[in-house]
């Protein structure tokens, strides 16, 4: 069953309250995920409305690009920045390729899982170019976060095994 905002009172009466609760803030806080919703806001990914939330794991694999990563693998032409950019470029092509397959061009149910591929230099192999798999996954309203969430939706970019 997949639970809708809507459940959260269903959810309760079938399962009895929750014995602990893990928020999106709480694994921000903790590093876990890292909130990208101002740099989403600069590439025009997503509406304002969607809060998009990397984990660390993609951050570190596909995003983040610093001066000692550069000395290693120099003259690449790598920045976070635009590393950032092509991964919100592949989320958006993905979500659009899963609407279209769901033959819904308007919305995604929560919690769907839009797959799509980065190609992305590697520092770890030499600089090389490598294809990694991420997947964007759209929840409406956290049921944790109640009526009052900033947000409607949030869009969390994570890797597979992440899930």
């Amino acid at each position: 069953m997949t639970a809708k905002p809507d459940d959260a009172d269903s959810l309760t009466a079938i399962f009895g309250e929750p014995i602990s609760t893990y928020t999106a803030d709480q694994a921000i806080e903790d590093g876990y995920l890292q909130d990208a919703t101002p740099l989403a806001r600069l590439c025009k990914f997503m509406n304002p409305s969607v809060r998009v939330i990397i984990t660390t794991g993609v951050m570190t694999r596909c995003v983040m690009w610093d001066d000692e990563t550069e000395r290693r693998c120099p003259g690449l032409g790598q920045s976070t920045v635009g590393r950032i950019r092509d991964l919100f470029t592949c989320a958006q092509y993905g979500i659009g390729v899963r609407m279209r397959e769901l033959g819904n061009v308007s919305k995604i149910e929560p919690g769907e899982i839009c797959p799509f591929t980065l190609s992305c230099v590697d520092p770890e192999r030499g600089g090389d170019a490598t294809d990694v798999q991420l997947w964007a996954v759209l929840v409406e309203r956290d049921l944790r976060h109640g009526a009052d969430a900033p947000y409607k939706v949030t869009c969390t970019i994570l890797l597979p095994e992440e899930n």
